[in-house]
């Protein structure tokens, strides 16, 4: 009988060993799949992190290039010495163990001030704590250049930038205790009587949309109406700029609210603050607030009809549809997403934001998006520019070009172009040239254009320097025409570059011919008598006698002028051209215009109806949403299916370095709210757009040129 007990024992003991075995086996198996199929996907971060210090509280953070950036250009950053010229910073590790810190001061164009190598540091549960005195040298109130370089065990140079400058009697400890105080009291109604001297609200002012609130809104609105947004991580300081009495600061931090059956929505926030202090006073003088929704398809936003994207700062989103209109590719918050309309299926097709371990890396917003073409299969090709948060290129800077192969779900590196210009630069460049072949890329970068093959992975100039109102591109950007010297040229040249076509417009002498833009498929230029490129206030204008449409063949459609009156601001959309007329009034050198009102010319061609249009919705719970619209509407009544790509691939040979022509930049670089706002070749107009974002403007050396003052009344 025991030997019966016993050998049924034995009998379920190796039964369960096999069972056991198996479950192993499996979890084994299914533990190698799955590392396998996120092998090829974007890898964590692993760079460290700096976060410079004013009298012991850290205040700016700054994130490490694997690249030599351009010192003109590195203005995002503002690192303040108080008393002493100490300069404090902490290396946040991230498990990196750091073998080396050098510390450069350098003049905007390079010349060493002050050299340390590898300065004392004390350990830190993060990392490690650098204290070093810099030179008597530093002047105050100069602008410097200071470039810290980390080695690390896996890595011999990380680069880390900030604009430098010695001001021994900052307010900043005051003033940033202001602001953190200020933002905290806008989420509790009573604490936030407190603040009603500091706001200046106006009966001009759109109260509706949470995505964006300023000093001249409702208390209501800046303190989120009824709106539950619950701050998650910790909050962000950065200084944008400081002088004696007054500074500005950005101040970021995330946030969520609940919905529906407990699916946590994401919000991005931002807050610039301009704070002065004036005889004994503190005055806020700028406060506007910026949230941005984190898409998350799990919350059903998708009907038969639209798709609702969320609260959003100014209600515009970057998106473009296959030719059907049944392929949807659009870009919110820093996230690339394809919705099929035909399955009812939304893909994350690229983001660096991963939600899952929230990382401050990820979340570093120094990249841009941009959908470049989808086709009806779901084929999407798109650039990411900018700095490279994690991955193979982590730490590099520069445009990337991707395809996504919806059959196959998976994501494909084309070609890499690296840039020492950050992302606020390059970003004014993507946007202006464009557009992909099957075998060429065509791309804008300072001060030309340069078509690039990318199966041999080379490259030519096309142009090697484009004229800034001497060039257009129609809406696809196949098609560009340029001027090679608008002063002096009375040739336009027109490229089709997908064809490589060419079409050359020459005009009589005397007269300089200016490309205004494409009217659909026909184009118009403009005719300018010589004498009249002139200079207002600092500013060029273009004063145009007529205007010309002609058509592929160049046969004249329409012919525009009016006697004793110019053209000037051409605004030219698909379906119509319109513009001011002027009169031109000169006295000795000195040129003036006179307003003579507006006009347009409309388009003959009828305009496509749009299958996919963006517009905007007022809910209950968050005021004004954008919303994108579609024509082909689901057909599936079951859940948005929600993916993410398999496969993510990269390799080292896609690299390919463009060697930019060393030429002197004209251009004037306009900051306000805290990053780059324009880029102008006027004087003028630099100085105007600076004094309107109360902010600063800086030549192509990176040299504050002027920076905007408050008054204030006896």
């Amino acid at each position: 009988m025991k030997r019966e007990i016993y050998k049924g024992l034995g009998l379920l003991l190796l039964c369960i060993l096999v069972i056991v075995g198996y479950g192993g086996y499996r979890f084994y198996k299914l533990s190698i799949q799955e590392t396998e199929e996120k092998a090829d996907l974007i890898q964590e971060a692993t760079f460290p992190i700096i976060h410079t210090r004013f009298e012991g509280n850290p205040v700016t953070t700054l994130h490490g290039y694997g690249m030599e950036m351009d010192l003109r250009y590195m203005r995002d950053q503002l690192t303040v010495l108080g008393a002493g010229r100490d300069l404090e910073f902490e290396v946040e590790g991230f498990g990196n163990h750091i073998t080396g810190v050098t510390v450069d001061v350098l003049e905007m164009d390079g010349t060493q001030v002050d050299h340390y190598v590898s300065p004392a540091w004390e350990k830190t549960e993060t990392g490690i704590l650098v204290l070093t005195a810099l030179s008597d040298e530093i002047g105050t109130m100069d602008d410097y250049m200071l470039r810290i370089t980390l080695a690390t065990e896996s890595q011999k140079a990380l680069y880390y930038y900030s604009v430098l400058r010695y001001l021994p009697d900052a307010p900043i400890s005051s003033q940033i205790a202001f602001i953190k105080d200020f933002s905290d009291k806008t989420f509790d109604q009573k604490e936030a009587e407190s603040i009603i001297p500091y706001i200046e609200p106006s009966e001009t002012a759109r109260n509706n949309n949470l995505g964006h609130v300023d000093i001249t809104a409702s208390f209501k609105q800046i303190t989120w109406d009824n709106f539950k947004l619950e701050r998650t991580g910790e909050l962000q300081v950065t200084i944008s700029d400081i002088n004696s009495e007054t500074g500005s600061y950005v101040l970021t931090y995330d946030g969520q609210t609940i919905e529906g059956e407990d699916i946590p929505v994401q919000y991005h926030v931002t807050e610039f603050y301009r704070i002065c202090y004036h005889e004994g006073r503190t005055y806020l003088v700028s406060f506007d607030r910026q949230m941005e929704q984190v898409y998350n398809p799990e919350i059903g936003n998708v009907s038969a009809s639209r798709m609702n994207l969320g609260i959003d700062s100014d209600l515009e989103i970057s998106y473009r549809t296959s030719r059907d209109r049944r392929q949807i590719a659009f870009v919110k918050e820093n996230q690339l997403w394809l919705m099929d309309t035909d399955a009812n299926r939304i893909t994350r097709v690229f983001s660096f934001y991963d939600e899952t371990h929230q990382d401050i890396r990820d979340r570093i917003a120094d990249h841009g998006i941009e959908v470049v073409n989808v086709t009806d299969e779901g084929t999407v090709d798109f650039l990411v520019y900018g700095y490279m948060n994690r991955g193979t290129l982590e730490g590099e800077n520069g445009v990337v070009l991707y395809r996504y192969n919806s059959e196959t779900n998976g994501v494909e590196e084309l070609i890499f172009l690296p840039s020492d210009r950050p992302y606020s630069v390059l970003k004014e460049s993507i946007h202006k040239i464009c557009y992909l072949t099957e075998q060429f890329f065509y791309i804008y970068l300072n001060p030309g254009i340069y078509c690039v093959d990318l199966q041999g992975k080379t490259y030519i100039q096309l142009i090697p320097d484009l004229p800034q109102d001497g060039y257009c591109s129609d809406e696809s950007g196949r098609r560009l025409a340029w001027t090679d010297a608008l002063e002096t040229n009375n040739t336009i040249r027109i490229k089709d570059l997908q064809t490589g076509m060419d079409l050359i417009l020459e005009g009589s002498e005397g007269k300089i011919l200016v490309p205004i833009g494409f009217l659909g498929e026909d184009f118009v230029y403009g005719t300018v008598e010589e004498g009249n490129i002139v200079s207002i206030d600092g500013s060029r204008q273009i004063l145009i006698s007529e205007l010309t449409i002609i058509n592929s063949e160049k046969q004249v459609l329409k012919q525009y002028q009016k006697e004793n009156r110019l053209i000037v601001n051409c605004d030219v959309t698909s379906a119509r051209i319109a513009f001011d007329l002027v009169q031109k009034k000169q006295s000795g050198e000195s040129v003036s215009l006179k307003n003579m009102g507006t006009d347009q010319i409309l388009s003959n061609t009828e305009p496509e109806t749009a299958g996919v249009t963006l517009g905007t919705i007022v809910t209950e719970a968050r005021q004004t949403e954008v919303v994108l619209r579609y024509a082909a509407a689901v057909i599936s009544s079951e859940k948005t299916q929600v993916r993410a790509p398999e496969t993510i691939q990269m390799a080292a040979e896609n690299t390919l370095t463009i060697k930019e022509q060393q030429k002197k930049d004209p251009n004037y670089y306009v900051y306000g709210l805290g990053k780059l706002q324009s880029v102008e070749t006027s004087l003028a107009r630099a100085q105007q757009k600076a004094g309107q974002w109360k902010g600063f403007f800086t030549d192509s050396s990176n040299q504050v040129i002027w920076s905007y003052r408050e008054t204030f009344k006896s």
